[in-house]
């Protein structure tokens, strides 16, 4: 009998002993890298449904482990908002957050940046989510802001502070979704995360980029931006990128203009297919029409896969290309051809 009560009470104790190292390993992150996650409670939601949520996510790795912290930790509810939190937060951490409804984690709009647009794109967007846009077009403008940057980013250079460009970082920020978060620094926290992911884009890119030559000249980082942003507004898909990449190299080796209908179309402030006469007289550094080379500056935000293109060009033989209605693209080694293909396929 004594040998049977023995036995038992060492069952007890080794499975509370394995209860409580059950009960600690489910209250660590999820991951040690850093990836943020957007997460809702909605009015109205439960401590244990929000739990069920939270593991839903992947937030958490256990619902039980959970209900047990906040019971011993007197959490019995959580604050209705939209939070930004991230994989490699603990449980302690995130209840602690969505309990007290921590203002420094709430997100008070999401931003999505797609690949092609301009800066003033995306003031108005932020116009649209009752966010103060002009005021960011100023933070991001701002030349001791700059300067700031230039020091921190090695992609960005003084080039960016030529007085002829219209927005500095045009075509330095990153094409993604942002969280902002609420607080008076949310246009600056919003501006941070922006270069943080460009820093992120380009960085693995870093030794390709300095290297990247055309016509044996090794581009400066602020022209080979320039130059992808060109080959993103010119592309509708990563096979024509490739493709028309190799046409502009084409062209900046045999010293001739890029003629680029989109960079007059940024200097003219304008998105449109038929280009005018009028247009392409426009005087300005981005009119690579009055202007050889490559333009002052970017013209739009970039997908990381149009780097890719254009470090990676297919050589070709073209020179001119003409997009179709329906997108699809007619390529040309002389003008004489070129001609012929917009007289015969011209839908503007």
């Amino acid at each position: 009998m004594k040998k049977i009560i023995i036995t038992v009470l060492i069952a007890v104790a080794l499975m509370g002993a394995g209860g409580m190292i059950f009960y600690q390993a489910n209250l660590g992150a999820m991951s040690q890298v850093e990836a943020k996650v957007a997460f809702s409670v909605e009015n109205g939601t439960s401590l244990n449904r929000t739990i069920g949520q939270l593991h839903e996510q992947g937030l958490i790795a256990n619902e039980t482990a959970a209900k047990i912290y906040c019971r011993l930790n007197g959490i019995t509810s959580v604050q209705a908002n939209t939070y930004e939190l991230d994989m490699s937060m603990d449980l302690k951490k995130i209840m602690r957050i969505i309990s007290t409804g921590d203002h420094d984690y709430v997100i008070m709009a999401k931003v999505t940046v797609l690949d092609g647009q301009r800066i003033s794109d995306i003031v108005a967007t932020l116009n649209g989510l009752d966010l103060d846009g002009e005021r960011f077009g100023e933070y991001i403008n701002d030349e001791n802001n700059l300067k700031g940057w230039i020091d921190t980013y090695w992609w960005l250079t003084s080039d960016v502070l030529q007085p002829e460009i219209k927005y500095p970082l045009e075509g330095y920020l990153a094409p993604e979704t942002y969280f902002v978060q609420a607080g008076d620094d949310a246009l600056a926290q919003l501006a941070a995360a922006m270069l943080e992911q460009t820093d992120a884009v380009l960085s693995p890119l870093q030794d390709a980029i300095s290297t990247f030559q055309v016509d044996g000249k090794t581009l400066t980082v602020h022209e080979f931006m320039t130059l992808s942003s060109i080959v993103q507004a010119e592309s509708l898909n990563s096979d024509d990128a490739l493709v028309i990449a190799g046409v502009f190299v084409n062209r900046l080796e045999a010293n001739m203009p890029l003629q680029s209908d989109v960079t007059v179309n940024y200097a003219n402030d304008e998105i449109k297919v038929a280009v005018t006469h009028a247009d392409l007289a426009t005087d300005s550094k981005y009119n690579t029409y009055l202007y050889a080379g490559l333009p002052i500056g970017p013209i739009a935000t970039i997908d990381r896969e149009i780097y890719n293109s254009v470090l990676n060009y297919t050589p070709n033989d073209y020179f001119y290309f003409f997009a179709l209605e329906d997108g699809s693209i007619i390529y040309s080694k002389t003008y004489q051809e070129h001609l012929k293909v917009v007289q015969e396929n011209k839908w503007y």
